[in-house]
C-alpha cells in the first residue's frame, strides 16, 4: 500500500494531469526513485 494519503489535494491540483510533475512530487514527497514513483502510478 503506497502513501499517496500525504500527497495534499492542492499538490495534486497544482501538478494538473502533468505525469512527470507527479513522478517528481512522489519522488520529493516519499524519497523514492523516478522509476519506483512511476511504477506505483501505472498501478
Amino acid at each position: 500500500m503506497y502513501h499517496w494519503g500525504k500527497v495534499m489535494n492542492d499538490e495534486l491540483a497544482a501538478i494538473s494531469g502533468k505525469f512527470e510533475k507527479l513522478v517528481g512530487r512522489l519522488q520529493e514527497k516519499f524519497g523514492i526513485a523516478k522509476e519506483e514513483a512511476r511504477e506505483q502510478i501505472e498501478e
